[in-house]
C-alpha cells in the first residue's frame, strides 16, 4: 500500500514540477464562478480490506470563489468485490472538498486539496456497510482553453470504521461558467485587448491607436502634441523646440532674445533685466545669479562669491592662581580671575585650554603630586560647574613639585611655586577694511 501511495504522489509531483518551470502563456485572466466536472480514476484499497483495487468514475459540481480557493461536491462510485472473488460490492461515494491552487501567469499549475465524506458498501445477500472518510493530496491542472481545465491528482485516503488507508489517482475535466481569457479581456472598453495595451486605463470614448493609447492632435501643425504644446499658436512653418514655442537666438541664454540683449555676454546664470545685463542688488560686482551673500552692505570687500572677505586675529588671556601651603581650596582674592576665565571661554566657543596645577617641594613628591592635581580641579569644577562652561572644553593636569617658576629653597619662591597657571586662546574674524 504505501508503495502504490508513494508512486501515485511521485506522479503528480514530477507534473508539478514541470509545470512550475512551464513559460508564462496567456493564462486565464479569472477563473471565479461555478464549474462542472466528471472524474474517472483508479482506487487503492488497504491490503488489510481484501478488497479488488478498480477504476472510479464521479461526477461533481464545484465553485472557485476566487483564483486559488475553491469548493467542490462531487459523487463517485466504483465496482469492486473480495480478492477471493467471494463477493461483488458496489461502493459509492459523496465528498466535499476544498483546493488551493497556486497563482501564477502559467497554463499548468499546482494544486493541493483537502475534503471529507461519506461512503456506503453495498454487498449482495448482506446489509450495507457505511463509514467517514478523509481524503487529501496534490495535483496539477491545465488549462486547455478559456472554459475547460484538466486536472490530475493523487490521493491519500483514510476511512474511520476499519481505520484503513487507501489511495487513488483521479483525471478530472472542469467546464467553467463564469472564466475570463486574458486573451481577450479589454478592461477599458477601447477596443484594444489588455494583453496589447499599453494604456490600461483610457477614458470611455477615448480614441486611441493600436496600443491602446489616447490619440492627442497638434493643432498648430508643429509637431508638438497639444498635451505638451506651451505655444498652442505657434505660426506655421516656425521652428519650434520640444515645447512647442518658436526658436530664437539667444547666445549667452539668458532669455533674452540677441536682437534685444544689451549685454551679449553674461555669465551664465545670472539673472539678467529685461535688457539682458546681470542684476546686482547689493553692488558688489557679483552678479545675483552667481551671489551667495546677496545682502553685502555697499563697499564691503567681497570674494568671488560675493560674500565678506575676513581676516583671522587671534586672542588670549592667561590666569594664575596661588595657594596657601598644603591646600587646594580657592583664594577669595582669585575668585575674579576664575571668572574673567570663564567670560573669555564664552566669547571664543571654539577655544580650549588645560589648567595646570603646581606645588612647592615640601613634604613628599607622591602628596605633591595629588596635592597639584587637586588645585587644577578645583578651578576646573568653578569652570564647568558655576559658570557652565562645557566640560570638554576645559582640561585639568597636575605637575606636582616638577616644575618649579621659583627658588623652593626660600619662602617666596614656595609660595610662587604653589600655583595653578592657564593659557586660553581663541580666534575672531575682523572685516577686511
Amino acid at each position: 500500500m504505501i508503495i502504490r501511495l508513494k508512486t501515485a504522489a511521485t506522479a503528480v509531483a514530477l507534473s508539478t514540477c514541470i509545470a512550475s518551470l512551464a513559460p508564462a502563456v496567456q493564462a486565464r485572466d479569472s477563473d471565479v464562478g461555478a464549474y462542472l466536472t466528471g472524474q474517472v480514476g483508479y482506487h487503492w484499497f488497504d491490503n488489510e480490506l481484501n478488497l479488488e483495487n478498480r477504476p472510479e468514475y464521479g461526477l461533481g459540481f464545484g465553485y472557485n470563489f476566487s483564483n486559488t480557493w475553491a469548493l467542490e461536491f462531487v459523487g463517485s462510485a466504483m465496482d469492486t468485490g473480495r480478492d477471493d472473488r467471494s463477493e461483488d460490492i458496489d461502493r459509492n461515494q459523496l465528498r466535499l472538498d476544498a483546493l488551493y491552487t497556486f497563482s501564477g501567469d502559467y497554463v499548468m499549475k499546482p494544486y493541493l486539496v483537502v475534503g471529507a465524506g461519506h461512503q456506503a458498501y453495498q454487498i449482495k445477500n448482506a446489509d450495507n456497510e457505511h463509514e467517514t472518510m478523509y481524503n487529501a493530496g496534490v495535483g496539477i491542472k491545465h488549462e486547455i482553453d478559456d472554459f475547460t481545465d484538466l486536472r490530475m491528482d493523487a490521493r491519500s485516503i483514510y476511512t474511520e470504521r476499519t481505520e484503513s488507508m487507501n489511495a487513488a489517482v483521479t483525471l478530472s475535466l472542469n467546464y467553467l461558467f463564469g472564466a475570463k481569457s486574458r486573451a481577450m479581456q479589454d478592461s477599458d472598453g477601447d477596443g484594444v485587448i489588455d494583453t496589447d495595451d499599453e494604456c490600461a486605463n483610457t477614458p470611455a470614448g477615448t480614441e486611441v491607436d493600436e496600443v491602446g493609447c489616447e490619440v492627442i492632435g497638434d493643432d498648430d501643425n508643429d509637431g508638438v502634441a497639444n498635451d505638451v504644446d506651451e505655444c498652442p499658436n505657434t505660426e506655421e512653418g516656425a521652428e519650434v523646440d520640444e515645447t512647442g514655442c518658436a526658436v530664437t537666438e539667444d547666445s549667452d541664454n539668458d532669455g533674452v532674445k540677441d536682437e534685444d540683449d544689451e549685454c551679449p555676454n553674461t555669465p551664465e546664470g545670472a539673472k539678467v533685466d529685461d535688457k539682458g545685463c546681470p542684476l546686482d542688488q547689493d553692488k558688489d560686482g557679483v552678479a545675483d545669479g552667481k551671489d551667495e551673500c546677496p545682502d553685502t552692505a555697499e563697499g564691503a570687500k567681497v570674494d568671488e562669491a560675493g560674500c565678506r572677505i575676513f581676516a583671522v586675529e587671534g586672542v588670549e588671556t592667561k590666569l594664575r592662581v596661588t595657594f596657601p601651603l598644603n591646600s587646594a581650596i580657592l583664594p577669595d582674592a582669585d575668585l575674579p580671575e576664575i571668572e574673567a576665565l570663564a567670560e573669555f571661554l564664552k566669547r571664543y566657543p571654539e577655544a580650549k585650554v588645560t589648567i595646570e596645577g603646581h606645588s612647592d617641594s615640601t613634604g613628599e613628591a607622591d602628596y605633591n603630586q595629588k596635592l597639584s592635581e587637586r588645585r587644577a580641579k578645583a578651578v576646573r569644577d568653578r569652570v564647568v560647574q558655576e559658570y557652565g562652561i562645557s566640560p570638554s572644553r576645559v582640561t585639568s593636569v597636575g605637575y606636582g613639585e616638577a616644575r618649579p617658576m621659583a627658588d623652593n629653597s626660600t619662602n617666596a619662591g614656595r609660595a610662587a611655586n604653589r600655583r595653578v597657571v592657564v593659557t586660553a586662546q581663541g580666534s575672531i574674524q575682523k572685516e577686511v577694511e
